[in-house]
């Protein structure tokens, strides 16, 4: 853990440099939005400015209260740039600054945002529109255009350089910031530089909100010129609100559709949630760890910086989606506890390529078959299928093994205990850099507790919990009933189980043990025999019999429910075929593979687990006529529990009947003081006859 220590106080140290990079930062945008305010205020204290420009901002304050968000986008779009605007190209730079710094601030004071928030939003759109008209006066090489002559073609190209400047440098400011921030807060390492660019291209609307603004306003203005203040005013004024209410109409249509469009994307996440969990079932793994994977894939990806809409949904079904093709995997590989063989391996690694196959038939709308067909590569290219290495394997894949893992190391498994947090951390950090993505495994670190959630709230209705059931059931007997549509017939031994569980008495546990091996030892020879009987009470598997070469020791043994082979077999009820022993019996047994089949006495759970020696020794064919078996095997051993528990009670019956029947020195002794202290005939002396006769 001293490595986990290590690295993490790095990673502080590392986001405390960038936080006070973006402390920093804002600190110099509202000095230079201050060094703005006090320019115009110097400059309307001197009377430069006259006074109708206010009706200008005061018009645009106006518009400004009736802003309209465009769908899908942080973007508030109104007629006040239009205004502002033109106050600056009628009177200056100093009453557009007051006007959209006044009307930023009260946007923004109205989305409860922090102080600092606050001055910076009123600060940097402000100064970008106090720069813009300093550059168009500059390159008109002209004043305030308010009682001027000039002419309109001498200014179309200054209010265009006047309109890129806006834009640019509003948004540039806008985009750094939030580029900082990702960085500062979550600790993102890939390029600064790269994430402004991907922010700066979210602001392409803006650029037409911009140009149609400065249009607007220029056209205002030519107007103003021609037919003076009032006239023009009184004509471009109703023009624009009539914009803004065909804006208003439109965006609401638009919110509509987009209702609509979300609604569809629920119902069709949620099918495939449904079906991934599904999936899942058969994989023996509870459909929590699928809402836990997709939530906090999610949530990790828009630490990361991942803003596109197609992107994330890509991700989103990638990681309900990417154990698809364990549907082609058998049930015995997917749920065998312990170390899977090179061929057990192998098919375990085609699921793969099967989920892409399945996938590409569906024709997703994005990028979700890239992601699943990545979602085993290796930092380093030594994973599968294609051995893909660094930035080709996509970010979608990346973020998705490190979550997969941590989520699956921290939480129970048939053949292991949840890793403590701790434990789970070491080992990505033990990973980072040659599984896992340094850069992602570091953002997980930093950010998880803000997208690890305890808990994942929402439950599964009670028709998907019967499904589920139900396909567990299925699963737990697939080879089975495999083995009957295959016209294979019960064995000899099969047979004479069969009789003898419907005509014997009640045999002690050792007889029945004694019983059923030596009817199974010529299926599975040199093997070595333990029944197990669940104590649901202390929540494990006890060792109730045990026959064979190396059984010694064996008596008594233990194994924890829904743990290892045996205790996997007996909570989940899925057989296991040639698990590895040592999750069993520790590592020092001699034992090579384990065949494991749950057996029913009555409503009490017990398991025959069959040890060997040699590696691989079962067969599904033994796997099979055992699981055929276990019916006749339970009840025998139903018999035998039961014949335990009368003789048990027979044997406390008699002990306390002899106990009853003793003599009793205590009782003697109690009977002698009390004739000492008690007259012979006095009328209490029947007291001691009395005591005699309770004895009795």
């Amino acid at each position: 853990m001293t490595s986990a220590r290590l690295d993490t106080h790095r990673l502080r140290q590392y986001l405390s440099a960038r936080v006070r990079a973006l402390d920093l930062y804002v600190a110099l945008v509202i000095a230079l939005g201050a060094v703005a305010l006090v320019s115009s205020l110097f400059t309307l204290r001197s009377g430069a400015v006259p006074i109708e420009s206010f009706l200008f901002v005061l018009v645009g304050l106006v518009a400004g209260r009736y802003a309209v968000k465009l769908p899908g986008l942080s973007i508030l779009v109104s007629a006040s740039d239009t205004f502002f605007i033109a106050a600056g190209l009628l009177f200056g730079p100093a009453p557009a600054f007051i006007g959209l710094a006044t009307d930023s601030a009260t946007v923004t004071w109205r989305r409860n945002l922090t102080f600092r928030q606050f001055l910076f939003n009123a600060s940097a759109p402000a100064f970008s529109l106090w720069v813009a008209l300093q550059v168009f006066f500059t390159t008109a090489k002209t004043g305030p255009v308010m009682g001027t002559t000039v002419p309109v073609i001498g200014l179309m190209m200054p209010l265009a350089v006047m309109t890129i400047t806006y834009f640019v440098l509003n948004s540039s400011l806008t985009a750094f910031v939030i580029a900082l921030s990702t960085r500062a807060t979550h600790g993102v390492s890939s390029g600064l530089w790269l994430r402004f660019a991907r922010v700066l291209g979210q602001f392409r609307m803006v650029s037409l909100v911009t140009a149609g603004a400065a249009s607007a306003a220029f056209c205002m203005v030519i107007l103003i010129q021609q037919t003076g203040l009032v006239v023009g005013a009184a004509v471009v004024t109703p023009v624009v609100i009539v914009f803004q209410l065909m804006l208003r109409l439109l965006v609401g249509r638009l919110e509509d559709a987009e209702a609509h469009s979300k609604a569809m994307d629920q119902l069709y996440f949620r099918t495939i949630e449904t079906l991934a969990t599904a999936i899942e079932a058969k994989d023996g793994v509870t459909h929590d760890h699928i809402r836990r994977v997709q939530t906090w894939t999610l949530g990790l990806a828009r630490k990361l910086g991942v803003t596109d809409e197609l992107e994330l949904r890509a991700i989103q079904a990638a990681a309900l989606l990417h154990d698809f093709g364990k549907l082609v995997v058998p049930p015995h590989v997917l749920n065998k506890p312990g170390k899977l063989t090179a061929q057990e391996e192998e098919l375990m690694r085609q699921h793969v390529q099967h989920g892409v196959d399945l996938l590409e038939a569906i024709g997703f709308p994005y990028p979700v078959v890239p992601i699943v067909a990545a979602h085993h590569e290796s930092w380093n290219g030594t994973g599968y299928p294609k051995g893909l290495a660094g930035g080709d394997i996509p970010l979608g894949a990346r973020i998705l093994a490190v979550v997969d893992c941590f989520d699956a190391l921290t939480s129970d498994r048939p053949y292991k205990n949840a890793w403590s947090e701790a434990d789970a951390i070491e080992k990505l950090l033990e990973r980072r850099g040659t599984m896992y993505d340094p850069a992602v495994v570091d953002a997980f670190l930093a950010v998880r507790s803000d997208i690890l959630p305890s808990t994942v709230v929402r439950e599964s209705p009670p028709s998907l919990v019967r499904v589920l059931a139900q396909i567990n059931r299925v699963a737990a007997n697939t080879q089975t009933e495999h083995l009957h549509g295959a016209g294979h017939e019960r064995s000899e031994e099969l047979a004479t189980l069969r009789i003898l569980s419907h005509v014997m008495g009640k045999p002690l546990m050792h007889e029945a043990g004694a019983l059923i091996t030596w009817v199974l030892r010529p299926e599975l020879p040199n093997a070595t025999y333990v029944f197990y009987v669940a104590d649901a009470a202390a929540g494990r598997l006890e060792a109730r019999y045990v026959s064979g070469a190396h059984a010694a020791g064996l008596e008594a043994h233990t194994v924890g429910l829904g743990a290892r082979v045996s205790g996997y077999a007996a909570s989940f009820g899925r057989s296991v075929l040639n698990g590895d022993p040592k999750l069993d019996l520790g590592d020092d047994t001699p034992f090579a593979s384990a065949l494991s089949v749950r057996v029913m006495a009555g409503d009490r759970t017990g398991v025959l687990t069959v040890y060997s020696t040699v590696r691989n020794a079962f067969s599904a064919l033994h796997k099979a006529k055992l699981e055929l078996a276990g019916a006749d095997i339970g009840r025998i051993v139903g018999l035998a529990l039961d014949a335990e528990l009368e003789r048990r009670f027979v044997n406390d019956v008699a002990e306390e009947r002899t106990a009853d029947m003793a003599p009793d020195p205590d009782r003697r002794s109690f009977r002698r003081r009390l004739r000492l202290v008690t007259p012979q005939d006095d009328p209490d002396s029947t007291l001691a006859d009395d005591v005699d006769e309770v004895d009795d």
